[in-house]
């Protein structure tokens, strides 16, 4: 094999690969350069020729799925079968900042509503975040999986493309396989299963099952209504 590197403001240094020298872990080396003739052949320790020569293109791809950090991303979209729904991250104020508060996401769509801070921090995000591709289709090659998508799901971030990544999810022909197409890369990605199951994700899924959500720490007075005594007032003291 032959590596070629291109340092910045210099000539291109090619490096020959040869047969494994006798040593174990070694073999035959030979530089190159634009400049001159070739060097002498060398002995070399060079541990990573074996991965790196029988790599695919394909394995030199990053494998994840979407680019952004969790504390970038602030809009979701997920198109499955009941419809799209859509989920904001509340900004948060310099005063929540200085409290440590932490920003909340909201339903905006198909109604406003609190949602479950949990499922979305805890499950919704890492499952996103941490989702792999296990190897990807050739570019130009025929489609993996085609047809509808079971699922669309759109990531908007901070720095992020404007009209936001999209993954839309296809089943695969084996079991516990999908194939995702990611906007703005080439071909598509075999993944595991797991994406496919935004595809059931409902509204009584996604809102907040708690009766009142109220962030103890932005709470400075606290009233109690008694028919027999009236109004008990409990203030916070800073």
């Amino acid at each position: 094999g032959r590596v070629t590197f291109y340092p910045r403001g210099g000539d291109a240094v090619r490096v020959v690969l040869g047969r494994p020298a006798p040593a174990p872990g070694t073999l035959y080396v030979q530089i190159e350069a634009d400049d001159k003739q070739a060097e002498e052949v060398l002995v070399v320790r060079v541990p990573w020729t074996e991965p790196l020569l029988a790599r695919s293109p394909g394995e030199w791809r990053d494998p994840r799925l979407l680019m952004a950090a969790p504390e970038a991303i602030h809009r979701i979209a997920v198109q499955g079968t009941e419809g799209q729904i859509e989920l904001q991250r509340a900004l948060l104020t310099a005063e929540d900042r200085k409290k440590n508060l932490v920003a909340t996401w909201q339903l905006t769509k198909p109604l406003p509503e609190r949602a479950d801070q949990e499922l979305i921090t805890d499950t919704l995000l890492p499952g996103l975040l941490n989702a792999r591709a296990l190897s990807f289709s050739e570019p130009g090659g025929p489609a993996a999986a085609t047809g509808p998508a079971a699922v669309r799901v759109t990531v908007w971030s901070d720095g992020g493309p404007p009209d936001g990544e999209i993954l839309e999810v296809f089943p695969g022909a084996e079991p516990d396989t999908a194939w995702v197409h990611i906007s703005g890369r080439p071909g598509q990605a075999r993944t595991g299963a797991d994406l496919l199951a935004l595809s059931g994700c409902t509204l009584d899924r996604l809102r907040d099952p708690k009766l009142a959500a109220i962030d103890s720490r932005r709470l400075t007075t606290v009233v109690l209504k008694d028919a027999a005594i009236g109004e008990t007032p409990l203030y916070q003291h800073q």
